[in-house]
């Protein structure tokens, strides 16, 4: 961690003119933004993802409004632990200001980020520092050269353990069956939402932007339109997938968001379903089935490595599941450490555990 000396909040970061003699942090007026910059550091996440539009010269909201609707969150979330580390926790990431950092202070930050966070989630870290310095540089808050320096820091080496995990025939066929035992028509959407969810392995933003447009009973193919990488794909349909859409929209309607809220007393609400909706629902079919800790990225991870045991290629299975590199479709081979295991109980250890 840098000390007080290095730390961004003791570098002077007042917001010093940029590079056009312009304030770095850009103050917008009450007609461009409803809500103050301190109230957007308070609000939830989601609440100030949605004023992003209203101000579209502040460099987060100029970035965020750069990155896939499904990612904005997460990215956001990410400016307010740098935000917070690099002022000592006296500013979130709306009020900070972002264009008066230099490379003393982003190098501090990618040494704060990599000592008290997993590889993976630094470097996820970064990519935001390194998204709303980009958006400060095309504001004409920084000139190119200090933006540039400023980027130039170290990256973050290693690898983060893998979360999460595959669920085994078993478990997928308990979670299926306890949508399938609820007679209602909640019981109907579950079981298709869950079905799809294993076919396709669509993330669950991918999953809720769908509507009953996008699913061809016909051809038994779901078409992705709006996707993390804004390419949109067709994934083909099992058999019994297709069954279950069919019965759930049926009951549904055909027309408007795939996916909706069901009511108390069973009514089909016209809005559509969230993505921390369908957390909810897996959840809850996870637990009628008995098991814990079951997320929608468990969903995606299962059918990856099911393809893999399968023997289709890595080229395929990314496209498949919407990888935008094979590379990260390879870190879900379960082939990899089945090889390990068995590679490793072939060691002779020379113990005799009746003397030992």
């Amino acid at each position: 961690m840098p000390t007080d000396a290095d730390h961004p909040a003791q570098l002077e970061l007042r917001a010093p003119a940029g590079a056009r003699g312009r304030p770095c942090v850009v103050e917008p007026s009450a007609a461009e933004l409803v809500l103050s910059l301190s109230q957007l550091d308070a609000a939830p996440i989601q609440v100030a993802v949605s004023h992003c539009a209203d101000a579209p010269a502040h460099p987060v909201s100029a970035y965020l409004l750069g990155c896939s609707e499904g990612s904005r969150r997460t990215m956001l979330s990410a400016l307010h632990t740098l935000a917070r580390i690099a002022s000592n926790g006296a500013a979130g990431a709306w009020s900070f200001p972002w264009a008066s950092l230099r490379f003393e202070h982003t190098q501090a930050l990618r040494d704060a980020a990599a000592s008290a966070h997993a590889p993976a989630t630094a470097r996820k870290l970064l990519s935001a520092l390194r998204g709303v310095l980009r958006a400060c540089k095309r504001l004409g808050l920084v000139d190119d050269a200090t933006y540039r320096a400023a980027v130039d820091f170290d990256g973050v080496a290693g690898e983060s353990e893998a979360r999460g995990r595959h669920l085994t025939p078993d478990e997928k066929r308990r979670i299926l069956a306890a949508c399938t035992a609820d007679a209602t028509v909640r019981g109907l959407r579950d079981a298709a939402l869950v079905a799809l969810a294993f076919n396709t392995g669509a993330r669950r933003a991918e999953l809720v932007a769908l509507d009953v447009a996008d699913v061809d009973l016909v051809a038994e193919e779901v078409r992705y339109r709006i996707t993390k990488r804004r390419k949109p794909r067709r994934v083909a349909l099992r058999p019994e997938t297709a069954a279950a859409l069919r019965r759930w929209i049926d009951a549904r309607g055909a027309a408007g968001p795939l996916f909706c809220p069901i009511s108390r007393s069973c009514r089909i609400l016209s809005r559509r379903l969230t993505a921390a909706g369908f957390w909810r629902i897996l959840g809850d079919r996870a637990a009628d089935a008995g098991l814990t800790h079951v997320t929608p990225h468990d969903l995606r991870r299962t059918l990856t490595g099911d393809l893999l045991d399968l023997g289709v290629d890595l080229s395929t299975a990314a496209q498949i599941i919407g990888h935008a590199s094979v590379a990260t479709t390879a870190r879900y081979d379960r082939r990899l450490e089945e090889t390990r295991r068995r590679a490793a109980r072939l060691v002779n250890i020379p113990i005799d555990m009746k003397t030992a």
